[in-house]
């Protein structure tokens, strides 16, 4: 072939009469590149007059060449408007698929399988179900939009430097769609391939969105949910906008945790309920990462392990040089009394780790028997060393520490400026109980421990009317402290400190009886004739759930009347109601609207007993009962109410050898308590209740019986919100009016 003139990517022109070759077109695999080389082919056949002559001499292309040259243009006009629709097919390597599918490459990139920019998803997961041991997901000149997409086990994933995967607009409305799935897998790597001052790959939702009335709200729309699986990496990925958590590690099938799980270099931003939340892990290793901005559904912290039952696992879960900061919940948060004496202990390492500007606390520890449980708290330990805590919201929380099952250490902590953008100034350091929590508490060592304290803020909530009943032993060390006004001091904690601050309360452990609605009836016979007419009932504000108690006749229709009002910051939605009859069946009892006070009319009762209404689901927010017409009560297992300024009557069998009544408040939030015993006279009176207060009466009272009476109140000296009254060693029952006091037959 003749010398010929060169043109750009290689096309040459004719040159006496002869044509040149052009480069075949299959081999490219980049759209971008066929792009080009379709915009430089229209521009040829434009402004070089013989260019469709320089076509190679192919017979599907020779048929062309005695078209006019105009319409030729118009052409390859029309192919190029096409474009656009197609180079998805162009992108698409079908000959190298098919070498990845018969185990000829064991590396492939994504786009060999094809790309839109509309939606990729069934590209993407081919790509992940082709089972190639490595598979690159390439830069395109959009983002990789797609729906849910689910991994195999035995492969890497690796994003190249700049790749964002978006989740699709309009998708995503199940309430537990995350944008990639990793369930009972292992050995998964998915990871970054970010360079020096390179862009992250990006993993992204749309948060937005989900708060949206166009979907319904919920908190598990993960960016990475990983769940029952052993052998994990993900690495140098930026996680931001998601419904849910940016990592979940959870399960997928009862007792299997996740195993051998390293998350390194990873930036969970913006995201709607945590960064990583930790439900079930065993060798865990979380380093070098970032847990920022989350904010939307409570808790809203930068981690959080937080078991859902006790089959579940938290061992040897370590963290490094890792970063909480700007959340709008905890930094550092743990919850752990679902886990009990049937779990595996627990166990924990956080070292060389920053708290930092997040709303609430630097680092909340709490375990403990859970509320209600049947089971002791599980046993673990805690190290937490090299810690640093900046201008959080609060510092450091330990609450249901206990002396006989947990072991807690802190080297080298430091907490600067706690509380000082807060409305409210917590103590640095709060030691607390759980509103029944009978044990005593402890087993916690300090060592190198400085607070830098702002005006307000005190080192410890140092109170005699701490919660704790049984008081603190095995809590040594010291703590260094500065003031705002410059001044400084030296807290030694030993057992002298412990018994001024923290002593044994005057409690008899006495139980809290199981509430059998079975065998309920009213104290006093019922005017219970059909009658649908709403009466006002006297103001109760429950907190967080919703247990009513309703006495009906066979044949009544129940009607009430419930306000659903938002406590706090976390959003509010629509409250489903359950009605359970007393044969245990659970009937939907429509739903509350939040802000609202909602009127409920359920069909007449088909049998005679204890109806029970409850939430449907969990919440943080509160409840009134506003009108009914029936007789109620309130369970008082553990009664927790807000701001409620209220009147309680018991009944108490005449030959009680002892009963007693446990207040639970809050170092910030306390509670005015009078009891009264059947001859109207006040018993017990106390302001201020910031802890656990017991009240027991006489004997001879106890004996006697009768109708007892519990006013609660505003306190004189501080906040009136959350606290909680616990009946012990009798029926766990309270009522607003003696006519309705219901009885064990």
């Amino acid at each position: 072939m003749e010398q010929v003139n060169e043109l750009p990517f290689g096309i040459t022109r004719k040159k006496e009469g002869k044509l040149t070759e052009i480069p075949n077109l299959a081999q490219f695999h980049d759209v971008k590149k066929i792009q080009e080389k379709f915009k430089l082919t229209l521009y040829l056949s434009f402004m070089v007059p013989d260019f469709y002559e320089t076509l190679p001499p192919i017979k599907e292309i020779q048929m062309f060449r005695p078209i006019h040259k105009l319409f030729f243009s118009f052409l390859l006009l029309c192919v190029c408007s096409l474009f656009g629709l197609i180079s998805n097919l162009l992108a698409a390597s079908p000959e190298l698929v098919q070498e990845v599918m018969e185990g000829k490459r064991d590396t492939a990139r994504a786009s060999w399988w094809g790309f839109s920019p509309d939606d990729s998803t069934e590209f993407l997961q081919a790509a992940i179900n082709s089972g190639v041991k490595t598979l690159i997901i390439d830069k395109q000149n959009s983002e990789w939009i797609t729906r849910r997409l689910f991994c195999v086990s035995n492969q890497e994933i690796i994003l190249e430097e700049g790749t964002v995967i978006l989740a699709k607009k309009g998708e995503f409305k199940g309430t537990a769609d995350s944008l990639f799935t990793i369930s009972l897998c292992e050995n998964v790597t998915i990871r970054g391939e970010k360079q020096d001052a390179g862009k992250s790959a990006v993993l992204r939702m749309r948060k937005a969105d989900y708060h949206t009335q166009d979907y319904v709200q919920a908190e598990w729309r993960h960016g990475l949910n990983i769940k029952s699986s052993k052998n994990i990496l993900v690495q140098d990925l930026k996680i931001e906008f998601t419904g849910g958590d940016g990592i979940y590690l959870g399960v997928s099938k009862k007792g299997v945790p996740c195993r051998d799980i390293v998350i390194r270099r990873v930036d969970c931003n913006e995201n709607n309920r945590q960064g990583i939340s930790v439900i079930s892990a065993e060798n865990l290793l979380i380093e070098d990462t970032v847990m920022r901005n989350t904010n939307g559904t409570a808790p809203q912290a930068g981690i959080d392990f937080e078991p859902n039952g006790d089959s579940e696992l938290l061992k040897n879960c370590v963290m490094r040089n890792c970063l909480c900061e700007g959340n709008a919940g905890d930094g550092y948060e743990f919850y752990l009394p679902n886990l009990t004496e049937r779990s595996e202990d627990f166990s924990f390492v956080i070292e060389n780790c920053v708290s930092k500007n997040n709303r609430r606390n630097g680092f909340n520890f709490m375990t403990g028997t859970k509320l209600g449980s049947d089971f002791k708290s599980a046993k673990g330990t805690l190290i937490l060393k090299n810690f640093r805590s900046e201008k959080d919201g609060g510092g450091l929380v330990f609450r249901g520490v206990m002396n006989d099952f947990h072991r807690v250490s802190l080297e080298n902590v430091e907490f600067i400026d706690p509380g000082i953008n807060a409305e409210r100034k917590a103590p640095a350091i709060r030691f607390m109980a759980s509103a029944d929590e009978l044990a005593s508490l402890g087993g916690i060592s300090f060592k190198n421990v400085s607070l830098r304290l702002p005006k307000g803020v005190m080192a410890i909530n140092q109170t005699a009317n701490s919660s704790f009943a049984n008081g603190m032993v095995n809590v040594k060390g010291e703590i260094n402290v500065s003031h705002d006004d410059g001044t400084t001091e030296k807290i030694v904690i030993d057992d002298a400190w412990l018994a001024k601050y923290f002593p044994v309360k005057n409690t008899k452990k006495l139980p809290v009886l199981p509430l059998e609605t079975n065998s309920l009836v009213p104290l006093t016979p019922q005017n219970l004739e059909s009658d649908s007419n709403l009466q006002n009932v006297p103001p109760v504000r429950l907190r967080d759930k919703l247990n009513i108690l309703f006495y009906v006749k066979k044949g009544q229709k129940p009607n009430f009347a419930i306000q659903y009002f938002q406590v706090g910051r976390p959003a509010i939605t629509d409250m489903p109601l359950i009605w359970t009859t007393p044969s245990g069946k659970n009937l939907k009892a429509g739903s509350l609207a939040p802000k609202q006070t909602t009127e409920i009319e359920l069909p007449a009762a088909e049998e005679t007993g204890i109806y029970v209404l409850s939430a449907a689901q969990k919440t943080s927010h509160g409840f009134r009962l506003v009108k009914s017409n029936l007789p109620f009560a309130y369970c008082a297992k553990s009664l927790e109410l807000i701001g409620s300024s209220s009147t309680f009557h018991f009944y108490v069998p005449k030959g009680t050898e002892m009963f007693g009544v446990r207040i639970n408040g809050d170092d910030g939030e306390r509670v005015k308590i009078e009891i009264l015993n059947p001859a109207g006279n006040v018993c017990f009176a106390k302001d201020d209740i910031g802890g656990s207060e017991f009240f027991y009466p006489e004997e001879s009272e106890a004996m006697a019986g009768g109708i007892w009476t519990i006013r609660t109140g505003k306190p004189s000296n501080a906040v009136f919100e959350d606290f909680y009254l616990s009946l012990q060693n009798i029926t766990p029952i309270l009522v607003t009016s003696p006519d309705m006091i219901l009885r064990n037959e």
